[in-house]
Order: structure tokens, then C-alpha cells, then sequence
């Protein structure tokens, strides 16, 4: 008799076999994808670094050379003062500024002009208003004005000395015009090293007094971003991008190096023993650095950042008024 042939078993057992290699090449497939997967999110994330990398400071950078302008909520009528307001250009590059010029009752040809600093305005805190009077009463026309970027004025970015140094000579040339032959420069912070700069490649500036300078802008800045506990290569890293945002180089703008160019002509420096965010030394720095016999020092106790003036303002008034009196006799 024939031998029957057992075909169920057999074709069981191949598909048992097929269900076998399905299920260890789908697994392999799995690891596969996977794998792909984690690379991918490994890539994504790397990139998501680096462009916070890049973002992060030059935003950061971005917001602090274009800060939001001060309101200016008052003016000099207010004071009793008269005045005009005004408008010029900086001989850098036209950018159009702002002030306000407020003539002494009878013209001596002397004029102040008031320089602000840095996420501040003509008014410099209420500061140039309260000093113009006692400055008008001695015989000083005054100019107060706005930086470029800041108030009224047009511009920007902020450079922190770089190109406002032209607009403090551009303030200068504007009293001038207005009969002052003789012109002197009362400037804060940002608008203090823009003054000093200022004053040592033009002798249109007679006398010079400072409030709370910097000595150097780099050291300034990099001391600024360590003080608030950023490690130091992040620091180095970060201040890459200043000049590129800037159009500026901050190694350009060191005070402490050219101030000795400005004599004969004389200097008062002024600072606050409780500054926080230019440290008192900037001060000793620049006094040793100007010439010792046309060049002091008064250090306020107790006066903070551009806020000298508060501690005792008739002792201040008096003291900047004096020192314009022997400065331009």
C-alpha cells in the first residue's frame, strides 16, 4: 500500500520557523529605528545648543546696547529756569541729538554742558536741574542733552563711549555757536568716559568734572558680567559679541590711558565710596594716571552710582560750581 504523507506537520513546522526569523528580524529593525531615533534627538539637541549659544548672549547684548529710552517728565521752566529747546547733530555721523539750553540772565561766554549716562536722560535723575540754577546764577550758560540711543535723540547703538564721545563734542560746538567761548563739561558714568575721551582729542573742552568714570571699558565690562557670578570663560565667550552688535572695539575706549593727554586743563573727579557698578578704584586709577597738578579727587561717602549729588546736594552744587569758577575765570 502506499506510504500517506504527513503534510500538516511539515507545513506547521515551517511556519513556525518563518514566524521565528519575522519576530527576530523585527526586533532587530526595532533596535534599528531606536537607535536612529536617539541620534537624531541627539542631534536636535546639539543644535538647539548651539544656536542658544549663539542667541542667548547676542540677545542679551542686544537688549543692553539698545536700552528703553527714560521719559524726559520735566524741564527747566519748571525751575524757574529759562530755556530753549534744542537740536544738533554729532560731527561723527549726524546722528541728531537733543537738549535743552538754558542761558545766564547776563552772559559771562561760559558754558556747562551736562552729559548723562548710560539708560538715562538729560535730566540725569533730576540731578541737571537741580544744579543748573546754582551754575546759571554764577554766570554759566547750560546745555543739557541726550546721548544718542537715550531721550529724544536719534541713534544708537549704545557704545559706551565709543561714538558718544563725538556727541559730547557735538554739545560743545552747539554752546559755542549759542557765544560761549570758554566751555566746560559736567558728565555721569557712560557719559563721563565719553567726556574724557572727548576732552583729550579736542581742546574745545576747557574743564572737565566727572561723576562716577570708568577706567577702562573692557575690564568695566568684564568685571560687570564676573560680579554677577558668570564663570569666566562664559564671560570671554559672551564679550565676543559685543563688538559685532556694537560696530565698536571696547579696547578703544580706556580712559585711564589718555586722560593725561587733557592737561593743562583742569580735571575734578568725583565718585561715590558706595558705587556698585564702577568701582571706586576706577577713580584712583584715573587720578593717577591725569596730571597731578591740574587734576583732583573727591571721593563722597556713602554715594552710589551717579548719585553722589543726593548725599548732600548744596555741598555738591557748591563743590562743582567752585571748581567751574576757578577752572574758567
Amino acid at each position: 500500500m502506499p506510504t500517506a504523507v504527513a503534510d500538516g506537520p511539515t507545513t506547521c513546522a515551517c511556519h513556525e520557523r518563518n514566524g521565528t526569523f519575522g519576530s527576530v528580524g523585527a526586533a532587530e529593525a526595532g533596535r534599528t529605528l531606536g537607535s536612529m531615533r536617539r541620534r537624531r534627538l541627539l542631534v536636535i539637541a546639539l543644535v538647539a545648543i548651539l544656536v542658544l549659544g549663539l542667541l542667548v548672549p547676542a540677545g542679551l547684548w542686544y537688549l543692553r546696547l539698545h536700552p528703553i529710552r527714560v521719559a524726559i517728565d520735566d524741564d527747566p521752566g519748571a525751575h524757574g529756569l529759562a530755556y530753549e529747546s534744542i537740536s544738533f547733530s554729532s560731527p561723527l555721523d549726524e546722528t541728531p541729538l537733543t537738549g535743552w539750553y538754558m542761558p545766564a540772565s547776563s552772559s559771562t561766554g561760559r558754558a556747562i554742558v551736562i552729559v548723562p549716562g548710560i539708560d538715562d536722560n538729560r535730566l540725569v535723575s533730576g540731578v541737571s536741574l537741580d544744579i543748573a540754577p546754582t551754575l546759571v546764577a554764577a554766570g554759566f550758560d547750560v546745555l543739557a542733552f541726550d546721548l544718542r540711543g537715550e531721550g529724544e535723540s536719534g541713534g544708537g547703538p549704545i557704545t559706551f563711549g565709543a561714538r558718544e564721545q563725538w556727541d559730547v563734542l557735538g554739545a560743545v560746538e552747539a554752546a559755542r555757536a549759542r557765544g560761549a567761548d570758554r566751555v566746560g563739561v559736567l558728565a555721569f558714568s557712560l557719559g563721563a568716559g565719553a567726556a574724557i575721551l572727548a576732552a583729550a582729542g579736542s581742546e574745545a573742552i576747557d574743564a572737565l568734572v566727572t561723576d562716577s568714570a570708568f577706567a577702562d571699558l573692557d575690564e568695566t565690562l568684564q568685571r560687570e558680567l564676573e560680579g554677577s557670578g558668570v564663570p569666566s570663560p562664559v564671560v570671554s565667550y559672551g564679550l565676543l559679541f559685543y563688538p559685532l552688535l556694537s560696530g565698536t572695539d571696547p579696547g578703544s575706549v580706556s580712559p585711564v590711558a589718555v586722560i593725561g593727554s587733557i592737561a593743562p586743563r583742569p580735571i575734578l573727579l568725583i565718585h561715590g565710596t558706595a558705587d556698585e557698578t564702577v568701582d571706586v578704584e576706577d577713580s584712583a586709577r584715573l587720578l593717577a594716571a591725569a596730571d597731578a597738578s591740574t587734576t583732583e579727587r573727591w571721593l563722597v561717602p556713602g554715594g552710589r552710582h551717579t548719585k553722589s549729588y543726593f548725599v548732600d546736594p548744596e555741598a555738591y552744587a557748591a563743590r562743582v560750581r567752585a571748581f567751574f569758577e576757578r577752572a574758567m575765570p
